[in-house]
């Protein structure tokens, strides 16, 4: 973990490699084995060390991405979005269903402490916190096998959609972009959710990291699911709202357009991202010509 964070944070000594650190350190971040709360807690620090440093007034918009839109090989057709939190308001329905259960050992987190975790698998999720509050793994299984069924049926049965969806959904189809959808969830959920907001004829590929070695702020579920798109990762753009998901696509190598919650919309940390929108109904023409 050393070697990535040395890389961030010493690195940044003009221009040009200010532009790649935060993408570089991504990418070898997931290569270390490092946990991945460290993982994202060690990068928001060099995302807020760059972004709030003098360098910061001199990064051009279509310099910092090596102008790729001039490389016909690297024009972007393929647009991968994560789901909850972003296409569906199922965020606060994991987060009661996470607090049900840790309420059984008398554990309650503040939104701070679940906020920092959110985009991680359920499997992480379990295995942060029952390390932070020493709880015995022997209850692990149980516990994860109890949130992915409660948080399911919550949000089944009262999960909104989040504003744009049909919007941003139309406006890449319209486009002849192949859409795809990697998440944490379960495969089971994810059709659930583009059943439920009537978008699964327009989902080509979906992609869920449950049974994967690495999740979240690993890259492999949106490269699987750019895989099963037939298309490279530098033709993709990648819709996120977790920190984790950011780091993610950034490590895959696509393009990364955040649409953080509204009470964390304001953080440093989302300078990372080639673009930031408060909701999906603000993404146009103009936003997708200038990634």
């Amino acid at each position: 973990m050393a070697i990535w964070w040395k890389f961030g944070k010493t690195t940044c000594t003009n221009v040009k490699h200010l532009t790649q650190s935060y993408k570089n350190c991504a990418g070898l971040a997931v290569q270390t084995g490092a946990p991945p709360l460290k993982v994202a807690h060690r990068f928001e620090t060099v995302a807020r060390y760059i972004f709030t440093s003098r360098f910061y007034k001199i990064i051009n918009i279509f310099e910092r991405f090596n102008k790729y839109i001039t490389n016909p090989s690297l024009m972007l057709n393929t647009v991968i979005f994560d789901m909850d939190g972003l296409l569906i308001d199922s965020e606060p329905l994991w987060e009661e269903a996470g607090r049900e259960m840790l309420n059984r050992f008398n554990i309650a987190l503040s939104k701070e402490q679940y906020h920092s975790s959110t985009g991680l698998r359920s499997s992480e999720w379990i295995e942060h916190w029952f390390g932070h509050f020493n709880i015995s793994m022997d209850h692990a299984a149980e516990a994860e096998k109890n949130i992915v069924k409660t948080a399911i049926e919550k949000i089944v049965l009262k999960a909104p959609a989040m504003p744009g969806v049909q919007y941003i959904f139309n406006f890449f189809k319209q486009r002849n972009f192949k859409i795809g959808v990697a998440s944490s969830s379960p495969l089971e959920l994810i059709n659930l959710v583009t059943e439920k907001l009537q978008i699964d004829s327009m989902v080509t590929a979906k992609a869920s990291a449950e049974h994967l070695a690495n999740g979240k702020p690993h890259p492999q579920v949106f490269l699987n699911c750019a895989e099963l798109l037939r298309s490279s990762p530098s033709n993709c753009i990648c819709f996120e709202d977790s920190f984790n998901g950011m780091i993610a696509a950034m490590a895959a190598r696509m393009k990364c357009v955040v649409v953080p919650a509204r009470n964390h919309h304001q953080d440093a940390k989302w300078a990372a991202a080639d673009l930031k929108l408060s909701s999906l109904l603000n993404f146009n023409d103009l936003l997708l010509a200038a990634l």
